[in-house]
């Protein structure tokens, strides 16, 4: 089993506030004479004439608000509104998008009591917050080997069908990861949760170094995104596998 040491992000969590944060402040550097859809494409970091994939983004960004009020509502003790008073303010500035228009139209709608607002925000979530804050190198990393067991796939003695669906849940946990800037270490662990229950059972029964390669891959990136006793708690599921 890998032993990975990310002490270095364990004070930074990540949350949906905090991550609604990263998007508004980066908006807030873009000229404000582009062209709505070449703004939201350089944020997203896709191909400006890629429609499909702006909206695709733009879906999951239009999600972070309603996942900030729930999460917020669901901390006792706190005044919520005091944390809440300006979310609306950005779904409304969503939920009015015309990728025609020119970016002032967005950028002139979030304004600094918004930003400050959610910095307090994201700091109450990351004090309940399971997962770690990962930058671009950990996400290059994780893809990396994702990639890298996958080119081995041909290596290994099993059946075209468990291929064919370990291929897809890698494929699954791969966008989870190329998404994370929006969606965060909650849907990574989801698909790795998946694939342990899917794949990797399966996998146990037809080729055991295939197996130790996947549930090792997976505590790699159990290790990544979560802090704590839910690190713990997701290694555990895997050694369980490896050491049945």
């Amino acid at each position: 089993m890998c032993n990975v040491n990310k002490n270095n992000s364990m004070n930074r969590k990540d949350n949906p506030a905090g991550r609604l944060l990263l998007i508004l402040q980066k908006s807030q550097k873009i000229d404000p004479a582009k062209k709505m859809r070449e703004a939201w494409a350089e944020i997203f970091e896709v191909d400006s004439d890629n429609t499909s994939e702006i909206l695709r983004n733009l879906g999951l960004l239009h999600q972070l608000p309603s996942e900030i009020r729930n999460q917020v509502y669901s901390i006792d003790g706190e005044d919520h509104d005091l944390y809440l008073d300006k979310i609306s303010r950005v779904e409304n500035a969503l939920s009015n998008i015309n990728l025609k228009a020119r970016w002032k139209n967005f950028k002139e709608t979030i304004d600094e009591a918004t930003l400050t607002e959610l910095k307090f925000c994201s700091k109450l979530l990351s004090k309940k917050s399971e997962f770690r804050t990962i930058d671009k190198k950990d996400r290059e990393d994780l893809l990396k080997r994702i990639q890298d067991l996958k080119n081995e796939m041909s290596d290994f003695n099993i059946n075209e069908d468990l291929r064919r669906a370990i291929f897809d849940k890698l494929s699954e946990i791969e966008r989870a990861i190329f998404d994370y800037r929006l969606t965060g270490g909650v849907l990574i662990k989801k698909e790795v949760e998946s694939a342990l229950a899917n794949v990797v059972v399966r996998a146990l029964n037809q080729d055991e170094s295939l197996t130790r390669k996947l549930l090792d891959l997976f505590a790699y990136i159990a290790a990544t995104i979560t802090v704590g006793e839910h690190s713990y708690q997701l290694a555990q599921k895997i050694t369980q596998l490896l050491n049945p």
